[in-house]
């Protein structure tokens, strides 16, 4: 937790900080109010003016007031505290490519923090020791912060909550690229897109 804060607060000058991890609070369940009280206890979160993108997760499910099994702390937090909630972006994970993208089934969904939600391919392409595909939000995560870095360098006026909204607002509700959008608005599952 220390080095987390510490990264934090050493990254004024920075675009953007990807954090594809979390921390160790338990929220198998535990409802948000017990996360929220038991991280005041444990961080006090610096404000930064980095876009910080959060993996939100491998769970499966939606991060919801009651439940919150699976979801990522460390987003849950940074997306809820005052300091960074305007900057912060939560990132689930797309999985296949082209007309076959679809939501990875391994990743959490927007839940209650739709609105600070958004999705980019969790693929890699490696292999692991047995075979399988690694993938995971782990993956999605450096891909958001790769966007915000490149849009705060093309426009440096921008401020990190300037920043994150942009990607927010502007992000693609066509998840399979067949050019029809797949919902709208603000989606509990998809986020932005």
């Amino acid at each position: 937790i220390n080095s987390i804060v510490s990264h934090l607060e050493n990254s004024s000058s920075m675009a953007a900080v990807n954090l594809s991890l979390g921390f160790m609070i338990n929220t198998v369940g535990v409802t948000y109010s017990e996360l929220m009280a038991e991280a005041e206890n444990a961080i006090q979160i610096p404000t930064t003016d980095a876009v910080i993108t959060v993996a939100a997760g491998n769970s499966g499910a939606a991060c919801t007031n009651q439940n919150l099994n699976g979801c990522n702390a460390l987003g849950i937090v940074l997306a809820a505290h005052p300091n960074t909630n305007k900057n912060t972006i939560l990132v689930g994970a797309t999985a296949g490519s082209g007309n076959s993208e679809e939501l990875a089934t391994y990743s959490s969904r927007g839940g209650m923090f739709s609105d600070r939600f958004l999705l980019a391919s969790g693929d890699t392409g490696l292999k692991n020791w047995n075979g399988g595909y690694v993938d995971g939000t782990s993956f999605a995560a450096p891909r958001v912060a790769g966007a915000a870095a490149i849009l705060r360098q093309k426009f440096p006026n921008l401020s990190g909550s300037d920043a994150a909204s942009i990607l927010l607002l502007t992000a693609s509700k066509d998840l399979n690229g067949d050019g029809v959008n797949d919902f709208s608005g603000v989606s509990a599952t998809f986020g932005h897109g």
